[in-house]
């Protein structure tokens, strides 16, 4: 989604819920090597894929968002993200968000 994202550190994001309001830690150019994906959305934003997660309750851990950082996987997902529901086999820093084309977004209560 060209023009809509910033590849820039956000901090952490607020999203809004029926239900409760959930912050998200961004960690830029990382990917969750190793954890369970509950679903994939496509072409939505960052700020759809958190309300999905947070609809989720505490089955979803967070979502990995597809950015065009030009690397050769995930190309065919940039402007989706995909929802995590596990962090037991995480290794965070293992996995090249540059080369995955990936931003994480954990939830902040259990963001590591």
């Amino acid at each position: 989604v060209q023009g809509c994202y910033s590849a820039e550190p956000l901090g952490s994001i607020q999203l809004e819920n029926v239900e409760e309001t959930l912050a998200y830690a961004h960690k830029p150019r990382v990917c969750a090597d190793g954890a369970t994906t509950l679903s994939t959305l496509a072409s939505s934003s960052v700020a759809e894929c958190g309300d999905e997660c947070s609809s989720l309750g505490q089955d979803c851990y967070g979502f990995q968002y597809f950015v065009d950082y030009g690397g050769e996987s995930n190309s065919e997902k940039i402007g989706g993200c995909s929802l995590i529901s596990s962090l037991s086999s995480l290794a965070l820093g293992t996995c090249d968000g540059v080369q995955n084309n990936t931003d994480l977004f954990l939830r902040a209560d259990i963001a590591m």
